[in-house]
């Protein structure tokens, strides 16, 4: 369930929701999506007066790092990292 919904707010990068709303639309505790929004996302007003999160470069790779470690343990520290790569749109150069 955690590991979906990191998948899900790394993919979308941007957030220009309410947490309540935003919590809702992703069917996740409010507390959980708020403490990931702090953690991999920065926040700003923006027009309207209205929050907006965004993610960066090193905030996301903060993100991957949770996300490998969480599938990690959830899989005995067994993971193929090939289904994260091709979500992830990483290029495989080697």
């Amino acid at each position: 369930m955690v590991l979906n919904f990191l998948l899900k707010i790394m993919k979308k990068r941007n957030f220009n929701k309410p947490v309540v709303e935003l919590a809702k639309e992703l069917e996740m505790p409010v507390p959980l999506v708020k403490e990931a929004l702090d953690k991999f996302f920065f926040s700003r007003v923006g027009e309207n007066q209205s929050i907006q999160y965004q993610s960066s470069k090193g905030l996301e790779a903060k993100l991957v790092c949770y996300i490998i470690v969480l599938a990690l343990s959830l899989n005995d520290f067994d993971f193929d990292a090939e289904p994260l790569r091709v979500f992830m749109k990483i290029e495989d150069n080697l």
